[in-house]
């Protein structure tokens, strides 16, 4: 029996906050092994304590982490189209399907980030002037890296590229398509920022699905109108 009026509107609201926790719940699951070090690198009392954190967190984030963002934007991407599917055994299916593509666009969003956080500590914790010319530049890189990392899990869950070409095509709707990078950074950056301030409950039960389908649905509304121009042509 099909709902109607205002409790078909809230049956459907709770049905995808319900997805949504289960999603994030899952991916979250997944990613505790890399959350356990990322904790930890923040606690740490000395350099060399920090390094061999880092070293390690380096190490698993693109076999883990990758892995089970792919997965969950492959899972978001079916929601957003319409379909349904059984959630856990769709999530595993997702995670060894596009697993190695995800570990090399791992390794090399890994190196950018790792590179990103050496300048960013050893720049920060030296004496000079323009500091806040420094950490403005500092989040326009994160930023645009962020986005840069979420346009490429929407084209390999739905393009399906080889790696070299999702990554330039990643590149091109970043730099190429203003409006949309500052909707998907902004967004991604307010849901990110509310999950370490405040409303912590977002990181285990929504943070993660709610980036995800933002981004999803923000990209699959820009390469519908990609497409229709090429069919007018």
């Amino acid at each position: 029996m099909e709902l109607n009026g205002i409790f078909g509107g809230f049956y459907k609201i709770s049905a995808w906050i319900t997805r949504f926790a289960c999603l994030n719940i899952l991916w979250f699951i997944f990613n505790i092994p890399v959350l356990f070090f990322a904790y930890n690198l923040l606690l740490a009392g000395s350099i060399g304590e920090m390094v061999l954190t880092g070293i390690i967190l380096s190490i698993l984030t693109p076999f883990i982490f990758f892995p089970a963002t792919t997965a969950m934007f492959s899972v978001m991407r079916r929601w957003v189209m319409g379909d349904d599917m059984k959630l856990v055994s769709s999530y595993w299916k997702y995670f060894k399907e596009e697993y190695r593509k995800s570990v090399l666009g791992g390794m090399f969003f890994g190196t950018c980030w790792l590179i990103l956080a050496i300048d960013f500590y050893f720049y920060g914790n030296t004496d000079h002037d323009g500091s806040g010319i420094f950490y403005a530049f500092f989040i326009a890189l994160s930023f645009l890296l962020l986005v840069f990392n979420l346009h490429f899990f929407s084209i390999i869950v739905h393009a399906k590229t080889n790696l070299l070409q999702a990554l330039k095509n990643a590149m091109m709707i970043t730099f190429g398509s203003p409006i949309l990078t500052l909707e998907v950074g902004a967004l991604s950056f307010l849901f990110i920022y509310l999950s370490f301030h405040g409303m912590a409950f977002l990181l285990p039960f929504g943070m993660g699905a709610i980036i995800s389908f933002f981004a999803f649905a923000a990209f699959l509304r820009f390469y519908s109108k990609i497409q229709e121009r090429t069919a007018a042509k």
